[in-house]
């Protein structure tokens, strides 16, 4: 590791500032947050973990990531060894998914995002690297054997969200990896799919209770996980109910109006209006005190953070796939 001061002068500081942003709406959101329920300082141990995620982010900039190849396999064990202990602790909030310390609960799942990435990117670098590497779907079933331990165990806790993020993470990699013809096919699937399961509960609300019964008989998926999906398609299906919380959110987002009633000022923000408004629903604390102009800043922050790391990505790739081009060139 190298850290030179050329590798101080090629730092992407616009990142960092980006970031400095979301993590600073973040604190003023979760401070302006009155709930019984809510962690004491909910918003310091925000502001803990944000710099603590700075110097992490600073150390991995200047690590070469290519070790990691070196500990894949370590990692993505570690990973599974923390899914099976998850299970032998209390259960918070009718799931077994996080491992209680003194300052903070760990989550394995989010451990598994990170094992799964670095253990599929691993297999992937190692396939390309091949003289005559094989893109074929029916040799790639690789990933398939990564993905679906984690993927069962995830939502074995039950987390059915963050098992659907690991599926995409893994889909996501996969597109990216294969051939532009399994990409384009790979992706008019998804996008079908996905469509289709959209549309149906909107067109055809008899035919996905009966598809969301038969899960639930199969005990593929639990009531409450069918009640939330039904909700997310159809926030107004049930307002008193399963649909309260997004109501109660889409309200506070609305009260906020162009520029928000403040910092700390935000009338359901105050009143626990809104149930996890700390957490699940903290976009809502940021409309509400800093408006549509406040939540604008917000969103073109998150995505401007997305597309830099993604550039980075495509730029990382094309450089060493020119480098791996003229080994061969020369060597053959």
């Amino acid at each position: 590791m190298n850290f030179s001061y050329r590798n101080l002068r090629k730092f992407n500081y616009g990142i960092v500032a980006l970031l400095m942003i979301l993590v600073a709406f973040s604190c003023f959101a979760i401070s302006g947050v009155v709930d019984s329920n809510m962690p004491s300082q909910a918003w310091f141990k925000q502001l803990v973990f944000a710099i603590i995620g700075f110097f992490a982010m600073i150390f991995l900039a200047f690590y070469d990531y290519r070790d990691l190849r070196k500990f894949c396999w370590w990692i993505y064990g570690i990973a599974l060894v923390l899914h099976l202990a998850v299970f032998h602790f209390p259960p918070i909030n009718h799931a077994h998914s996080w491992i209680p310390f003194s300052f903070f609960n760990l989550q394995p799942s989010e451990f598994a995002k990170i094992a799964l990435i670095v253990a599929t990117a691993t297999w992937m670098a190692n396939m390309d690297e091949k003289e005559l590497p094989d893109f074929r779907l029916r040799s790639s079933w690789p990933v398939l054997v990564l993905l679906l331990p984690q993927l069962f165990l995830t939502n074995k806790e039950p987390a059915l969200g963050q098992a659907l993020v690991l599926a995409v993470i893994s889909i996501t990699q996969f597109m990216v990896f294969t051939k532009p013809r399994c990409f384009a096919t790979i992706t008019v699937a998804v996008f079908t799919v996905g469509t289709l399961l959209v549309m149906l509960p909107m067109f055809f609300q008899k035919q996905a209770m009966v598809l969301v019964n038969i899960l639930i008989k199969h005990n593929l998926l639990h009531g409450y996980q069918a009640n939330r999906i039904l909700t997310w398609l159809d926030p107004t299906r049930d307002l008193l109910g399963e649909g309260y919380n997004v109501h109660q959110a889409q309200i506070a987002i609305g009260s906020g109006q162009m520029f928000g009633g403040g910092i700390h000022r935000g009338f359901l923000s105050i009143q626990a209006g809104v149930p996890n408004q700390w957490t699940d629903y903290v976009f809502s604390s940021v409309a509400e005190q800093f408006g549509f102009i406040g939540s604008s800043v917000l969103s073109y922050g998150g995505s401007s953070v997305v597309i830099n790391f993604m550039l980075i990505g495509i730029v990382l790739s094309e450089g060493i796939r020119q480098k791996r081009h003229m080994f061969f060139k020369r060597h053959h």
